[in-house]
């Protein structure tokens, strides 16, 4: 455990990012100097924040339990006694501000002091795997605990099955919110019959990126193909691929696959399209559009809706579970 350990910040509208910073810091040292922006420094930034004595306020109401074990200092840049207080060990930052820590030891190496020991923790995520911060708090785009205070999501495709899937998983997941979902018919940059893993999941992800823009906190892209399975009566399944992004990030998901009769498979092997194929079939007009060849070779026990919602939840649970997979390695 370090002797004197030194963590700094704004801490405007005091948030679970803040707190970890803290609590790290109360974990690795006996004793922790805690440097906050005075309102001078924050303004020359251009920070719109609270005043200092609320920001003080409020951090001594969360380090009540740590009384005695803080020392709190006014900072007036981004240094403040990290450069010349010999009994600091280590400081504790963000991977935001990692860089600030390394301009310290530079200085303190000038200076013929020991460098301090860096500890860095992973930026705190919100639900859609953007990190925490008070400027988006205070746009109300999120609150203190990362939760989004409205989806906003946009599919990249405006068959009603995918859009349907989609606003019915969201609500799901964020069932105390409210939800919107738009559409965007976009090019999937893939043939209108994928036959393959790779140019399936390759379509849903360029449907996903293409339909993106920042006013969205999610963009969805969703792609059927045909994907090579040993053992099978035909070789194939037809299986769907969601692909989730947020402007950095990509996740996927799969449905359950199933198999078309054999003739259909002969018909795609030929240049056919499975739509069209099923649609002359069955007799049903924009069968992919409705309850889909699924919910026909099923006898109705699963419809395409249905089955589309598999991918985009299986293509959620990254986002769902964001500490565990859109983190850093731990």
């Amino acid at each position: 455990m370090y002797r004197y350990v030194a963590v700094g910040g704004t801490f405007d509208k005091l948030h679970i990012g803040h707190k970890r910073l803290l609590q790290t810091a109360f974990k690795i040292g006996k004793k922790i100097l805690i440097g906050v922006t005075s309102d001078e420094f924050a303004s020359k930034k251009g920070s719109d924040v609270d005043p200092y004595n609320l920001r003080v306020k409020n951090l001594k109401k969360f380090l009540s339990k740590y009384k005695g074990r803080y020392e709190l200092k006014k900072l007036n840049d981004r240094y403040g006694p990290t450069i010349y207080d010999e009994k600091i060990d280590a400081i504790v930052v963000s991977r935001e501000t990692e860089a600030t820590a390394h301009e310290i030891n530079k200085i303190r190496k000038i200076k013929g002091m020991k460098k301090l020991d860096i500890i860095v923790i992973d930026m705190v995520l919100a639900e859609d795997g953007k990190p925490i911060s008070s400027t988006r708090i205070r746009k109300g785009e999120i609150d203190k605990e990362g939760r989004l205070k409205k989806v906003k999501v946009v599919v990249g495709s405006k068959n009603p099955v995918k859009i349907q899937a989609t606003k019915n998983i969201f609500k799901k997941i964020f069932k105390d919110r409210e939800v919107v979902v738009d559409s965007k018919d976009v090019n999937s940059g893939v043939s209108p019959q994928p036959i393959g893993i790779e140019e399936t999941i390759t379509g849903a992800i360029n449907r996903a990126k293409n339909a993106y823009s920042q006013e969205y906190n999610f963009s969805v892209g969703i792609e059927a193909g045909l994907v090579e399975v040993p053992k099978t009566i035909t070789g194939f399944m037809d299986i769907q691929w969601c692909a989730i992004y947020n402007g950095e990030k990509v996740t996927l998901g799969a449905s359950a696959g199933f198999e078309y009769p054999p003739f259909v498979i002969k018909k795609v092997m030929e240049g056919k399209e499975v739509g069209e194929i099923m649609e002359k079939f069955t007799g049903i007009k924009n069968l992919g559009e409705k309850e889909g060849a699924i919910s026909y070779l099923s006898k109705g026990l699963l419809d395409r809706v249905e089955n589309t919602e598999q991918c985009v939840l299986t293509a959620m649970i990254p986002w769902i579970n964001r500490d565990y997979y859109l983190s850093s390695p731990r």
